[in-house]
This record gives C-alpha cells, sequence and structure tokens, in this order.
C-alpha cells in the first residue's frame, strides 16, 4: 500500500517490457506489443499527460507541421487499418513528475480482438518512418520519436460504482467469498500475477448511467506485473466464472492501484456503499476518486 495515491512505485516510471525489436535508420528500436497498444520503444504505464513541449515544437518546425501524422495514416490506410480515431504528435509524460514527455506520434484507433499483429506491424513501420525524417534534420538527431498506437477504450472515461443491493441478494452476496478466493487462486498460479493484485466487484464501463455499465471482477495489479501475460489468465478466470454460472461477470486487468482501491480499507463495512466519479485522459485507466466500493472482493 501506499502513503498517497500520488506517490507511485518505482516500477511506475519505467517503461513496458519488450516484446520484440527491429532497427530503423537510427539503429535498432525494441518493441512492446499487448492487447489493446503496442509501442515502439515500450511506452511508459498508463494513465499518461499529453502537454505540447519545446521538442514536439522542434520536430513540427523542422519537418513541416502535420507532416509525420500526414505520412502515418498513409501507412494506416495501406495496411488496411480504417477505424482510425486520430493520429496526433504529442509528447506523452507520467502525471506529476519533472520528466520531459516523449515526443510521440499517437494514434488512436478502435480495437477487435486478432488486431495484434497489424498493429505491431504498422507500429513498425511507422517507427521507421519517423526515424528516416528525423535524421534529415541535424536539430533532431538526438531526438527519439516514440510511436505508440492504443485501442479507443484505453482513451474515454470509465465509471466506477457500486453493485446494487438488489443483485447481490440474488446470491452475488453469498458466492463472493468463494469466487474471491478461486481468482486469488487463479492470480497466484502465474508467475506474472503472484502476489500482485488486488481484485474489487464493481460496475466498470463507459456509461454515466451506472445500470448500463457491466458487472465486473477488477484486478488491479503491481506495476512489474507482464501485461503480455494477461489475456490467458483472464481467459481462465472468465472460464471459472462460466462454470460457476456467473459467466455475466466481466472480468478487467489493469497496472496500477486504483484510488479507489487505495481508499477501500476505510469505507463501510457493510456489504454494499454507494458512490462513482469517472476521469478522462490521455490514453489512460480506471476512473479516480471513487469511494464506497465493495468490501467482498477487496484486498487480495
Amino acid at each position: 500500500m501506499f502513503d498517497s495515491p500520488y506517490m507511485y512505485p518505482p516500477q511506475r516510471y519505467l517503461p513496458a517490457k519488450a516484446t520484440g525489436s527491429d532497427s530503423s535508420d537510427a539503429g535498432n528500436f525494441n518493441i512492446s506489443s499487448v492487447r489493446l497498444r503496442v509501442g515502439a520503444p515500450p511506452p511508459m504505464g498508463l494513465p499518461l499527460n499529453n502537454e505540447w513541449n519545446a521538442q514536439c515544437s522542434l520536430i513540427s518546425d523542422e519537418l513541416g507541421r502535420g507532416v509525420l501524422e500526414s505520412e502515418t495514416k498513409k501507412i494506416l490506410s495501406a495496411e488496411g487499418v480504417t477505424d482510425v480515431i486520430s493520429v496526433e504528435l504529442t509528447p506523452r509524460d507520467v502525471e506529476l513528475t519533472c520528466q520531459e514527455g516523449r515526443p510521440t506520434i499517437f494514434i488512436v484507433a478502435r480495437w477487435e480482438d486478432g488486431y495484434s499483429d497489424l498493429w505491431e506491424a504498422v507500429v513498425r513501420k511507422v517507427k521507421k518512418l519517423v526515424d528516416s525524417k528525423r535524421l534529415t534534420s541535424e536539430k533532431l538527431g538526438d531526438i527519439d520519436i516514440t510511436v505508440e498506437m492504443i485501442a479507443e477504450e484505453l482513451t474515454l472515461k470509465k465509471y466506477m460504482s457500486a453493485i446494487p443491493e438488489e443483485i447481490l441478494a440474488g446470491g452475488l452476496e453469498r458466492d463472493c467469498p468463494g469466487i474471491k478466493s478461486r481468482v486469488i487462486e487463479i492470480l497466484d498460479s502465474h508467475s506474472a500475477t503472484k502476489g500482485m493484485g488486488e481484485i474489487t466487484l464493481c460496475k466498470l464501463g463507459f456509461s454515466p448511467q451506472d445500470s448500463e455499465n457491466p458487472d465486473t471482477v477488477y484486478v488491479s495489479t503491481d506495476y512489474e506485473s507482464d501485461e503480455s501475460k494477461w489475456p490467458p489468465i483472464m481467459e481462465e478466470i472468465k472460464q471459472y466464472l462460466k462454470e460457476v454460472d456467473y459467466a455475466q461477470l466481466h472480468v478487467q486487468f489493469e497496472h496500477g492501484m486504483s484510488d479507489a482501491l487505495l481508499g477501500l480499507q476505510q469505507v463501510s463495512k457493510e456489504p454494499m456503499c454507494s458512490g462513482k466519479e469517472g476521469k478522462e485522459n490521455g490514453g489512460g485507466n480506471l476512473s479516480r476518486g471513487i469511494e464506497g466500493l465493495s468490501p467482498l472482493f477487496a484486498a487480495a
């Protein structure tokens, strides 16, 4: 447990783990490819801020305003990526740090299962493009431009709220201890999540109307947890929930302990309380400032 929701562990400031590598005119580079997000070099953990800085101004001035974005869109089109929301040059940095944001070609697109290989191919090509372009300017030679492609859902505001009492009364409250115990067993049976998870039960989704968001088993992991290993773990949990007739429960994994979970030790010990709040950011995780979530699943 951290002393403050704004005091992150050292791993918070490290980039994602590399899952592959390639080379460009500027030399070798690593790449991180996980569900919903691909980056070269591996991007920092979410959430990140986007605030224009001097390096991005220099890149824009030297190469021409909008040139990298235009060339990136051509690659996306050539690769058959049609559901593109936005392409922009922007700095990406961890909030509340003094580090200057990484200049980044930031691509937001709609994700579908099976897109990992396609997105990785796009990011590789765009990275080679931007490296080639920056080497044409002596002023940009030492600036490494990151390429990040992210699913739209990771940039949208999310809402978290309590499970209504009428749903709990249908048997979920009774079954929570057993579900929690089994989910912990599954997490601890994998090196990527062993001893690294906090879990809670909540409604989580993109609608400000609580009733429209799915009931969710939310797992918040340590930043050391290898995100590339999550998909089979999530599938194992989903399969278990299906076996015990709770297939309607969604499963969500995210890095970092949300403020909501940080506050769970102080909330009422009644089965459920109320409260929700959403937060919007430039490619982020869970909303902040949520109180009163179910202690049934708290503290794995």
